[in-house]
């Protein structure tokens, strides 16, 4: 399994993917917040997997500034949504 952490932004997006124990997979990197940047993001998954099951999506619902990229992951991967208000360190 693999997990991809997204930290949403106005312009760009970070990214990270890590495995089931928690290594990183891939180093962190950045996407613009873009039809382009997304499928530049689907593009390093499918890479790394075979089975697009193998993927959980987790970032956070900022409104406008994820909508896009829910809805275009939505439909590819498991995506969750994660309030940023409940985030505890």
């Amino acid at each position: 399994m693999y997990y991809i952490g997204i930290d949403v932004a106005k312009d760009k997006h970070d990214c990270y993917i890590v495995d089931g124990v928690g290594s990183i997979v891939v180093k962190p990197f950045r996407i613009k917040n873009s039809l382009e940047g997304f499928t530049a993001l689907v593009q390093r998954i499918d890479n790394l997997v075979s089975d697009r099951s193998e993927v959980e999506i987790g970032l956070e619902d900022t409104g406008h500034y994820s909508g896009n990229l829910i809805n275009y992951l939505s439909n590819l991967f498991t995506v969750k949504t994660i309030n940023p208000n409940d985030v505890y360190t």
